[in-house]
């Protein structure tokens, strides 16, 4: 088990000093405990005229990344995000030397703000009005990402691309299983059972674009109530934009305002298509969500390789490959009517955790 931060205020000194020629001192070093695809630390420090800094670094955890994509991608992946113009942290530096850093690690600046949005946890008409402002801010933001022309900065070489728009679907399964077949993970008949439905059933796309992958509220940095910056990018890949709003944790469940009904998956969707050069389909949305839970099982099933492999892994790390892999698998048993799905209260329980370690890390 790490005892101690190996990425820590000693090593960054030392790293500024002999890596980027700079005498800094470090006010604060710490680490962000939210997620659990990869470390994240806030550094902030002063140079040696003392004006205030900042940087985002972020590594893979001692036993691995909780993400079958690596960490080099994500860096490519920011690299022409800032190329882009969209809302995003700009990428500083990538380091892989052994002789410099514990591990690879790679830097971005830190965008003031923060992932929580003041009132959003507030009952009554005022809670409501702050989240149904926040959710469609985040549709916004999407259909910005959507928009941007991923071609002009060669997105395509780090993430590949479908053929066309009829083959966005398809691209998406052969990727989650060329991702299977490349870190090993024991057979699962199940996914190759949903795989099969997900290529017999694969639907056109409006258009193929750059999507996020990983979305909501938890996933963007909000400022004064506007998106600052998107970030999360490990599911990134190029396709449909419907397969974005299929997966928008806090962002598409219902808000009622003077009795009305006024957000909900349907009406986020509509207003998407409001703000987007081109819209997506409910049909296509909902063929997404079957094909974004597979990715997702591919995820945690590279997540148990984690495990398996090393006795560093986290305890978080370790609930994923168990728990929450067991109650996706029982969803897309039953989507395929292979079985019962599971007890609702299962998912609320797994909600209130994560929400309690968020809470915890936002103390």
């Amino acid at each position: 088990m790490e005892t101690f931060p190996d990425f820590c205020t000693e090593w960054f000194v030392s790293y500024m000093n002999r890596r980027k020629g700079q005498a800094v001192t470090v006010d604060r070093f710490e680490r962000f405990t939210r997620g659990t695809s990869r470390q994240t630390w806030f550094v902030h420090y002063r140079g040696e005229d003392g004006a205030p800094q900042s940087v985002t670094i972020r590594t893979d955890h001692p036993a691995g990344a909780g993400d079958p994509t690596s960490l080099d991608q994500e860096f490519a992946i920011y690299d022409r995000l800032g190329r882009m113009g969209l809302p995003t942290a700009r990428a500083l530096y990538w380091e892989e030397d052994p002789a410099s850093c514990p591990r690879p690690f790679f830097a971005r600046e830190l965008i003031d703000g923060s992932w929580q949005i003041g009132g959003y946890a507030l009952a009554g008409e005022d809670g409501a009005r702050i989240r149904f402002a926040a959710a469609q801010e985040h549709m916004r933001a999407l259909a910005a990402v959507h928009d941007a022309d991923w071609r002009a900065v060669g997105f395509a070489a780090i993430l590949g691309a479908p053929e066309d728009e009829a083959d966005a679907a398809r691209f998406y399964v052969r990727r989650q299983r060329a991702l299977l077949a490349e870190f090993g993970a024991e057979p699962q008949p199940l996914l190759a059972e949903v795989a099969r439905v997900l290529l017999e059933g694969a639907p056109s796309a409006g258009r193929v674009s750059l999507c996020k992958g990983t979305n909501g509220l938890g996933e963007e940095v909000f400022r004064d109530g506007r998106i600052v910056a998107l970030s999360d990018w490990e599911e990134a890949w190029i396709g449909d934009p419907a397969s974005d709003l299929a997966m928008v944790q806090g962002f598409t469940e219902v808000i009622v305002i003077d009795g009305e009904t006024v957000w909900d998956l349907d009406r986020a969707v509509a207003y998407y298509n409001q703000v987007a050069a081109v819209p997506v389909t409910m049909e296509n949305v909902r063929y997404y969500q079957l094909a974004r839970m597979f990715g997702r099982l591919v995820m945690f099933a590279y997540t148990t390789t984690v495990v398996q492999r090393s006795a560093n892994a986290t305890v978080r790390q370790s609930w994923t490959a168990t728990e929450v892999q067991h109650a996706v698998k029982r969803v897309l048993a039953h989507a395929l009517g292979l079985g019962e799905g599971p007890d609702p209260a299962l998912f609320e329980e797994l909600n209130q955790s994560v929400e309690m370690q968020a809470q915890e890390a936002a103390s």
